[in-house]
């Protein structure tokens, strides 16, 4: 592993691990309607919507739903 420099120039040194705050995104109801409340069909419905189909397929990425990460593979 080598360090890691932004184009802003922060740059993570080797060895820093660094970590996103994953469960207050799920549960900001800014992004996600009722979100302590389980819903099986939560993205299905979201793809419902008009212009966000392709946006909430479970093999799509984005910074509201981190659970697969959001590197170089991401599309």
């Amino acid at each position: 592993m080598k360090p890691f420099t932004f184009s802003n120039g922060v740059t993570i040194p080797t060895g820093v691990v660094v970590i996103a705050p994953i469960v207050p995104i799920h549960m900001d109801e800014r992004i996600y309607e009722n979100p302590k409340e389980f819903d099986g069909f939560r993205f299905s419905k979201l793809r419902e919507q008009e212009g966000e189909s392709a946006k909430h397929h479970s093999s799509n990425t984005g910074v509201e739903y981190l659970h697969f990460g959001h590197g170089h593979h991401a599309w």
